[in-house]
C-alpha cells in the first residue's frame, strides 16, 4: 500500500476493526470475551479458516471465491465471520486456529500486553527505584545494541539538569546562573525543586 501511495497517490479506504484495505479476512474480530486478529493472506488460509469455523460452504460460495470477490462482497462475508467468532472465547479460537496454521493472535489490552510471554522473554518491564514513588515498574527500551546492558534509572526531575546544561551548552558561569535564578527566569523548576504547576523557561530545562 505504501508503494502504491508513493507511486500513484493511492488512498486506501478506511475499514472497521483495523481491516486490511483489500484482503478479506485480515482484521480484528470480537470473540465471546475479547478480540482476536485473523489474517488470510493466502488462499489456503481462507479455505482452512472456513473448515475451522465450521462454515465450509463459505469456501465454495462464488461471492467469496477469490481475493477480489471477497473484497467486493465483504459486506456479505464479514457478518458471517463476526457471528462465528462471537460464539466462542478468544482462548477457544486460538486453540483451534493456531494448530491449523492460520495467522492469528489475541488482541491485548495494556495489562495483558505487559504480561504477555514475549514481553517477559524480552524483559520488557523493568523496575526502577524512585525516591518519591518507591519502586516504579516501567517499559524498558526496545533498543538492544551490543552486549552491555545499562541499568535503568529514573527520569530526571523537571529542572534537575538546568544548571548542568546551561554550563555545558551555553557556557554560563555559576554567577550568571545565580543572576538568572534570582531574577525568576527559572521559576522554581531548578535542581529538582520544581513546583507541580511551574513551567521552566523555554530552552532552560535539561530534564
Amino acid at each position: 500500500v505504501g508503494t502504491w501511495a508513493a507511486t500513484k497517490g493511492y488512498q486506501a479506504p478506511r475499514q472497521a476493526n483495523s481491516a486490511h484495505p483489500s484482503i478479506v479476512p485480515f482484521q480484528n474480530f470480537a470473540t465471546a470475551d475479547g478480540w482476536i486478529v485473523v489474517a488470510c493472506p493466502k488462499e489456503h488460509f481462507w479455505r482452512t479458516l472456513c473448515q475451522v469455523i465450521d462454515r465450509p460452504e463459505l469456501a465454495d460460495d462464488p461471492r467469496f471465491a477469490s481475493f477480489a470477490e471477497r473484497d467486493r462482497n465483504r459486506g456479505d462475508l464479514l457478518p458471517a465471520l463476526d457471528a462465528a467468532f462471537a460464539a466462542q472465547s478468544t482462548a477457544d479460537w486460538l486453540a483451534r486456529l493456531v494448530p491449523a496454521g492460520i495467522p492469528c493472535a489475541r488482541v491485548n489490552d495494556v495489562m495483558s500486553a505487559l504480561d504477555d510471554p514475549q514481553a517477559h522473554a524480552r524483559e520488557a518491564i523493568v523496575e526502577v527505584p524512585h525516591d518519591r514513588f518507591g519502586v516504579v515498574r516501567t517499559i524498558a527500551t526496545p533498543l538492544r545494541v551490543g552486549s552491555d546492558r545499562r541499568e535503568p534509572v529514573r527520569a530526571p526531575r523537571r529542572g534537575e539538569h538546568t544548571r548542568e546544561c546551561l554550563a555545558r551548552v551555553c557556557g554560563y558561569s555559576d554567577e550568571r546562573f545565580a543572576e538568572l535564578a534570582e531574577s525568576g527566569v527559572f521559576g522554581d523548576a531548578v535542581d529538582g525543586a520544581a513546583a507541580p504547576t511551574e513551567v521552566a523557561a523555554a530552552g532552560a530545562d535539561g530534564g
